[in-house]
């Protein structure tokens, strides 16, 4: 910061500076009417915007979307995430994508990024680019779980089970995710450590 220029104000309730605050009174309207007050925005000239919304681990839409993932334990079960702390976002109506972030206790983490949020299920099927909609759902959920862990948050690729195979994980790269190694199972980790996360925003729908 240059000498004689004060700090910004702190948005309070996440710790943003407050010019990238919107207000109520500037209530968003969602291309499918949902109005919601963002606290604060997502960086301009990241060509991001907010498209989820919070939802509960036994969503119905995010249920058929979760079927449709090659990593679904239980197809037709109602409910979609594992055990634990989770957040589960859908975007757009009717929703065409679901993700889940969830938060497993230390002591049952068998993977070598103990303590790390866990992107268990992110399903596709139309809307925003899947790099934009991993930030922005990174995004939301440090709004919603504040600090991150000093291991970020983590996914995992089964690279026997997708079309790409030579560029696995391309979009979660292209959001920020570096690769990070492999689980004792073969399984590509990718990482994205606090540093490179953006700015925490509320999901659609929250009136701050």
């Amino acid at each position: 910061m240059e000498a004689g220029h004060a700090a910004p104000a702190r948005c309070p309730r996440v710790g943003m500076p407050a010019l990238r605050v919107a207000v109520l009174r500037d209530l968003q309207v969602s291309r499918h009417g949902e109005a919601a007050a963002l606290c604060p925005a997502m960086g301009e000239g990241e060509g991001e915007g907010m498209m989820w919304r919070e939802s509960h681990r036994a969503d119905p839409s995010g249920a058929v979307l979760a079927d449709r993932h090659y990593n679904r334990q239980h197809p037709g079960s109602r409910q979609f995430v594992p055990p634990g702390r989770c957040f589960v976002l859908v975007a757009y109506s009717p929703a065409t994508a679901v993700w889940v972030t969830s938060w497993p206790f230390e002591e049952y983490t068998k993977h070598a990024w103990a303590g790390a949020w866990v992107n268990s299920l992110f399903r596709r099927e139309g809307g925003n680019l899947a790099s934009e909609m991993i930030r922005a759902a990174v995004a939301a959920t440090l709004w919603k779980w504040g600090n991150p862990p000093a291991l970020g948050m983590i996914t995992f690729v089964d690279e026997t089970k997708i079309q790409n195979k030579r560029n696995a994980g391309y979009c979660y790269i292209k959001a920020g995710f570096k690769r990070a190694g492999r689980t004792k199972g073969g399984l590509l980790a990718l990482q994205i450590l606090p540093e490179d996360m953006p700015d925490p925003v509320a999901p659609l729908g929250v009136l701050l």
